[in-house]
């Protein structure tokens, strides 16, 4: 009966494919003009275990028959030649240098990657996840490539079967969409030339070549948010592109809804691709409160009344689902706003459940740990997340859309305000569903790293809202506070947890976003300013976020204004946004490399990436140029930023503007050595005039206590901290009953470097 059902089914649907397909157009193969040998690498990764091996030999068949479609002539390289190399390889980029340095030199290379995991059993049949990712290169050159990632659902019918089988059950559609992503190469050769060798002497204003964004990963595929950007959209304030379910819109009113909708994204994802964003960040899509609440608008969708739901004024289901397909098609990815503390001040919830909620009032005092977990923020209904049918009823509207939609990850509101022990618990589950690089990001709303760090540990997030260099960074470049600012966070960035990614790719980096001042009102109004945090932002570590309307230099101090909707124009943020990400693409040390801090003083910052290139970045806050020395064992380079001809790079030195953010490529025979030794420094600290009682020299990094005064080391005390590391510290006296007295002034700022002898740093107390 099974079979038969089956047969009944598979006829049915090949009589509607014959059927509709007469009128369909049939779009043939994009080909090469020539025929061109090409080298095609296939790998099966195993979830489960380091083990690699090929794929199916009907798999290969089957994508050999597509690509000599376009051109290609395949020549497989197999698990005989790179077996223990790609072990060890676990990344794109390492495994193409392999093939390059160990496999003789073809026109085009194609490496196919595939991981199969287990999923479940449905309806009596074996599901398993297949994720692949195909990626095209043109000779060597890794600035030009297409890659593509997808995946594909595989139902076996017996429990004995294994990867390979559910390789072969998808064969067809594996092909089929290797194919297309062919056509995409071979359409855009004639576009992309090739990039420049890697040593080769360029002038600083020549063109870098154009490269093809990252593309965005589905849950299952190979773990990696490197080389990402996210761009937040508050739906309703983006674009209006279907009027009929504008319902109750009013334009003219702040706080109403203005008409925003999925149909809208879809209408201007070129503009989203373009600008070189490659992630889409939704405000909150579930059923939300309509009505104003004391004046307030519910547009932001941050007041949820039904989880179970998409919100129809939006589009629906149908109408994200249809946004969903369009990004994959694009090779972009997906981040759901998941809102698990509270919800809308009327959501039949609360009288449905009324002991779901704590009932505890609002909060009266911001400092008090109990009151931020158990009480209602702004008066939105508190949810009691510790309660098992409230965890279940959570947990179980996350998963269904995960189900549903195949986001990419969730970005989870007010961490804060719920306690750990639920996010750590919530967290697993969801990772569990999504897969290993379903990302978790949590907003920690609060400029101290340490807290920050802590709270991703103990929930189990693999990413976090970068604040602390986000306050860093608005202070610096809108305010002029001390460069040291930028250099002490980053070098605080050891205190987070392994979860956050050997590249701090976890760490969302951000210049404003929907509850802060835009970048433009913080800076004064002052666009070089933003330009500069730009430029700052896009050539550090972690994962870049932008805002709807930074790239168009939008305005706004608080909610209505920072809320406006979308403009879409051109302005030098915009166009300096495009550029840098253009560069951080094509430079992955930018967005991936370790960092060493070279110098510190008054106005200038300088500090290495490295990676399989190496660059240095230096900021000058001062009114005149600066020259720097190369590090030791560069011998010479190309600038990145900006291109207009103001920096200059030889064998003597670097010279960089006042007032600018530069950052520059660099030559060395070894980029490994130019980050010097990974040691420590043994430094003093002694505090001239210090009050009588105990004085201690509080700081960021464990060596001060993390700006704990109870855990900082005494004035005159000699403690060791690695070299390459700015710390920033204040005297403090701690008094009998516990009060604190602090240094006057601003924080002090030390910065050790890789000299090998003992350094005293001295400071007045007054």
């Amino acid at each position: 009966m099974v079979l038969t059902l089956r047969k009944t089914v598979a006829f049915s649907l090949l009589l509607v494919a014959l059927l509709v397909g007469g009128c369909l157009k049939h779009v043939p193969p994009t080909r090469l003009d020539t025929t061109q040998p090409t080298r095609v690498a296939y790998v099966l990764s195993y979830p489960d275990r380091s083990a690699v091996s090929d794929v199916p030999e009907r798999v290969r068949k089957r994508v050999d028959g597509e690509l000599s479609k376009r051109g290609f002539a395949p020549e497989d390289v197999g698990s005989q030649t790179w077996g223990n190399a790609f072990e060890s390889r676990r990344t794109t980029r390492d495994r193409l240098q392999w093939l390059f340095a160990h496999t003789e030199t073809k026109p085009f290379t194609v490496l196919v990657e595939t991981r199969v995991r287990y999923y479940s059993l449905i309806d009596g049949r074996y599901r398993w996840n297949v994720a692949a990712r195909v990626t095209f290169v043109r000779g060597k050159d890794l600035t030009n490539v297409v890659t593509r990632d997808f995946e594909l659902a595989s139902f076996l019918d017996y429990e004995h079967q294994d990867e390979h089988d559910a390789l072969e059950y998808v064969d067809y559609a594996l092909s089929e969409r290797i194919g297309r992503a062919a056509d995409q190469f071979v359409q855009g050769l004639a576009d992309v030339p090739p990039g420049p060798p890697k040593h080769q002497e360029t002038s600083s204003k020549k063109e870098e070549p154009t490269p093809r964004a990252p593309v965005g990963m589905s849950q299952g595929a190979i773990p990696s948010w490197d080389g990402q950007s996210i761009y937040y959209v508050m739906v309703d304030r983006f674009a209006d592109g279907d009027s009929a379910n504008d319902m109750d819109a009013d334009t003219s009113d702040p706080s109403a809804f203005h008409g925003g909708d999925f149909q809208g994204i879809i209408d201007h994802l070129d503009y989203l691709q373009d600008l070189g964003v490659t992630t889409i960040w939704l405000s909150p899509v579930f059923e939300m409160r309509d009505a104003k609440f004391h004046g307030h608008g519910a547009f932001h969708g941050y007041w949820v009344e039904d989880f179970g739901k998409i919100e129809d004024r939006f589009g629906g289901l149908e109408q994200l689902q249809k946004l969903r397909a369009k990004l994959r098609e694009r090779g972009m990815r997906l981040i759901l706003d998941v809102v698990l503390n509270h919800v809308a001040f009327d959501a039949p919830l609360v009288t449905e459940h009324p002991d779901w909620f704590h009932h505890q009032g609002g909060i009266t005092d911001w400092s008090d740990p109990e009151q931020l977990l158990t009480h209602d923020v702004q008066g939105l209904p508190d949810l009691a997340q510790e309660k098992p049918a409230v965890y279940q009823y959570l947990l179980r509207h996350s998963l269904h859309w995960i189900d549903v939609l195949h986001p990419d990850g969730f970005r989870l509101d007010a961490v804060k305000h719920v306690g750990l022990d639920f996010w750590k618990k919530y967290d697993a589950a969801i990772a569990e569903r999504g897969g290993e690089n379903f990302l978790l990001l949590g907003e920690q709303l609060d400029g101290d790293p340490a807290k920050v760090a802590d709270v991703a540990s103990g929930g189990g997030f693999n990413a976090m809202f970068d604040f602390p260099m986000y306050f860093a960074m608005r202070d610096v470049f809108c305010d002029d506070a001390s460069v040291g600012r930028l250099a002490a966070t980053l070098s605080d960035d050891r205190l987070y947890p392994d979860a956050i990614g050997p590249h701090r790719t976890g760490l969302v980096t951000l210049l404003d976003n929907h509850d802060l001042p835009r970048i433009m009102t913080a800076c004064h109004d002052d666009s070089s300013r933003v330009v500069d945090a730009m430029a700052f932002m896009l050539t550090a570590r972690g994962t870049p976020s932008f805002t709807w309307g930074t790239a168009s230099g939008m305005k706004g101090e608080h909610e209505p204004e920072n809320r406006k909707s979308m403009v879409f124009r051109d302005s030098p943020v915009g166009t300096a946004m495009k550029r840098l990400l253009q560069l951080r693409n094509a430079h992955p040390v930018l967005a991936s490399g370790k960092d060493r801090i070279l110098r510190l003083d008054e106005d200038v910052f300088a500090y290495l990436r490295v990676g399989d290139e190496a660059a240095m970045v230096v900021v000058n806050k001062g009114k005149k140029p600066a020259n720097l020395p190369l590090p030791d064992g560069a011998s010479g380079g190309r600038a990145l930023w900006p291109a207009d001809g103001s920096t200059s790079i030889g064998t003597a030195g670097i010279t960089v503007p006042g007032g600018s953010v530069s950052a520059f490529l660099l030559d060395a025979d070894d980029f490994s050595a130019l980050l010097g030794p990974d040691d420590k420094r043994k430094v003093t600290f002694q505090i001239a005039g210090a009050p009588k009682g105990d004085v201690r020299v509080v700081g960021s990094g464990p060596e001060l206590g993390n700006w704990d005064p109870a855990k900082a080391p005494h004035a005159g005390a000699t403690v060791s901290i690695p070299a390459g590391t700015v710390l920033a510290y204040k005297a403090a006296r701690l008094g009998a009953d516990g009060k604190v007295t602090w240094q006057s002034g601003d924080n002090r700022y030390v910065f050790v470097g890789s000299d090998t002898a003992p350094t005293t740093v001295e400071t007045s107390w007054k």
